[in-house]
């Protein structure tokens, strides 16, 4: 009877014993649960409560990559900022939108520096809208040479190429009459290259010798670069 007795109280020492690490075991792995799960809301709640700006500025250089674009936006008053766009950040392909050098962008997103250059992870397209350039280009690019045309400029510089380092071809002023033959944006400059007709519109005669314009050179090149040309049609 002894022995068995032994023996019964042995078997409940082992069961007690396994139970109790069980229990431990339990309890340490709920407790690596807890922590991981809490580490995962933690980092979720940081992501969405991360402070985002909003930036407006001309887009100066694009840089494509796999899914989206890295746009170079100049503000008027921060400076640049390499705002990184790309479909995953925004959400989808449905929120996601191209723009062009010398476009306007107000961007949203969430600022960071990396050497100290200004980074922005684009989470919101705002808006997207041609600079004056580009609506400018689109605007001439409709014009036919054959339409009656007249620079509303003062004073223009014609060049050879659409370049300003270029050969001047000669001047030209307010009410010549010119027709458009086409159009090129250089470094986000606007150039048309016109050919002049060495006449005038009627009520700027006034601004030349005996009302004839008096011009030497080539009166076919390029009109436009740091001063925009301004050119009307009827």
């Amino acid at each position: 009877m002894k022995t068995s007795f032994n023996m019964m109280t042995n078997n409940l020492k082992a069961a007690l014993l396994l139970w109790a690490m069980g229990l431990a075991f339990s309890c340490a792995n709920n407790s690596g649960h807890s922590g991981a799960d809490a580490s995962a809301h933690q980092t979720a709640a940081d992501a969405a409560t991360a402070e985002s700006i909003t930036i407006a500025g001309t887009v100066k250089a694009i840089t494509f990559g796999k899914d989206g674009y890295t746009a170079e936006v100049q503000t008027e008053s921060d400076g640049f900022y390499s705002a990184l766009v790309s479909m995953v950040n925004l959400g989808g392909q449905e929120r996601y939108q191209s723009c062009e050098v010398g476009d306007m962008v107000t961007l949203k997103g969430i600022p960071s520096d990396l050497g100290g250059a200004q980074q922005l992870k684009v989470t919101e397209i705002i808006g997207i809208s041609p600079g004056p350039n580009q609506a400018l280009d689109t605007k001439y690019r409709t014009i036919k040479p054959d339409a009656y045309c007249w620079q509303t400029n003062k004073e223009l510089n014609l060049y050879a190429q659409p370049s300003a380092a270029g050969k001047v071809e000669g001047k030209h002023f307010q009410g010549e009459l010119l027709s458009v033959l086409g159009t090129k944006i250089v470094d986000n400059q606007l150039w048309v290259n016109v050919t002049y007709k060495l006449k005038v519109k009627t009520g700027y005669e006034g601004q030349f010798a005996d009302g004839q314009v008096m011009s030497a050179g080539s009166p076919t090149g390029w009109i436009g670069g740091a001063e925009t040309p301004e050119i009307e049609c009827k």
